[in-house]
Order: C-alpha cells, then sequence, then structure tokens
C-alpha cells in the first residue's frame, strides 16, 4: 500500500518520486538539510491573500542554479502540482506528524534514510485523497461564492481572492491551481486599513457564511 500510495502522489504532484515520511514539515526540511538558509515558497500566501508564479520561480532557481522548495499546505497536492510547474521539492503535511514530499527528476539533492510510514498508515491515506480532493473544491467553491459578494456589498472597499477575474494574482493562479482558488477571502472595509480574512471549512455553506457575514458587515 505505501508504493501505491506514493505512485498516486507523485503523479497528482507530477513528481518524479514522492515519499511519506513520518516527520512533521520542520523536521522533514531539517533531515533533508534545507532547514536553513533556504526560502521556502507557499503558492497562496500573504496578507491579503495572493497566488505566486511556480513555473516563473522555478524556471529563475534552475537559471541561477538554485534549488525551489515549495511549501504546498495549502492548497495541498489537490490543488497544485507543485512539481509539475517547476518546483525541486514539495512538502506538505499528510496527517499530524506525517509529511509527503515530491521530488523532481533533476533535484540535486540527496535523500538520507528517512522514517517512512507503514502499509497500515498508507492504507489510510490512500482512501482519503478522494475526500481531501473533494475538500479543496468544496471549500474553494464556497470561498468563490462568499468573495462575489463581499465585492457586491457597500461597506467592502476591497475584495482579495485569486478566483476573482479583477484580482491582481488571477493569472497566475489560473495557471498555478486546479480545482478551485482555495478557501481564503481577505477584504476591507472602507475606512479601515486592516485587512479582515474569512477561512472556508469544506462543510461550511455558503449560503450560511454569506448570512453570517451580512449580519456582522
Amino acid at each position: 500500500m505505501y508504493l501505491e500510495l506514493c505512485r498516486e502522489l507523485a503523479r497528482k504532484l507530477g513528481a518524479a518520486r514522492a515519499l511519506v515520511v513520518g516527520l512533521g514539515i520542520d523536521d522533514t526540511l531539517r533531515a533533508l538539510g534545507l532547514a536553513d538558509g533556504v526560502t521556502v515558497a507557499s503558492p497562496l500566501a500573504g496578507e491579503p491573500v495572493s497566488c505566486i508564479d511556480v513555473k516563473t520561480l522555478g524556471r529563475e532557481a534552475r537559471s541561477a542554479g538554485n534549488l525551489l522548495v515549495v511549501d504546498n499546505t495549502l492548497p495541498t497536492w489537490a490543488g497544485c502540482a507543485a512539481v509539475r510547474l517547476g518546483a525541486h521539492l514539495s512538502v506538505e503535511p499528510m496527517s499530524e506528524g506525517v509529511t509527503l514530499v515530491g521530488v523532481s527528476k533533476d533535484a540535486q539533492i540527496g535523500l538520507p534514510e528517512l522514517p517512512l510510514i507503514d502499509d497500515e498508515a498508507a492504507a489510510a491515506l490512500l482512501a482519503a485523497l478522494p475526500l481531501r480532493e473533494h475538500a479543496w473544491r468544496s471549500a474553494s467553491d464556497t470561498a468563490q461564492v462568499v468573495a462575489t459578494y463581499l465585492m457586491c456589498h457597500p461597506r467592502v472597499a476591497d475584495v482579495r481572492y485569486p478566483g476573482l477575474k479583477q484580482d491582481a494574482s488571477f493569472e497566475v493562479a489560473a495557471r498555478t491551481l486546479t480545482g478551485g482558488f482555495g478557501p481564503l477571502v481577505d477584504y476591507r472595509l472602507h475606512g479601515d486599513e486592516a485587512w479582515q480574512r474569512v477561512s472556508l471549512a469544506a462543510d461550511t455553506d455558503p449560503r450560511d457564511e454569506v448570512m453570517r457575514l451580512e449580519q456582522l458587515l
């Protein structure tokens, strides 16, 4: 089951190889010798939220002889095939203390002995893959509804969501993310410089969230 899980995750990430190890992300990077002196980029980051151009960063890293490491915690393999886009390494949590590592075929890095999960744990993760993909898509769909609602609200001065065509990172997000644009929506009220964030869960009903925001605003 472990090999089957790794093959499936490698395919989804566009990686030459995938490992699922029994360590957290920080410990995994440390074990790989990447914890110090390495900038780890995340596809969805910042406040307000925006999408980075993994493909361009990968091309620039290769031109400079550097490694591009992507922290794929958000959006996960379900929303971003980070290695296919140009990352040398992609890391993300699969569960508590378990990390997925995707490796490109041109990543010039040695892979030390890492504590791999057993077949029982791998079987559970393999069975849960469709649920994780559904969660990403569902949360993204709800976030799209919420972002559109906020765009039309008279008290809202600005909305940032990569799935909005007006958003500065929309074009990048459209070629970087798959299955949706993520669960994070940031907005700013008129007369307020601070950004406020809505983080949507897979089971959030978009109508309930819109009603909650209507009462809040």
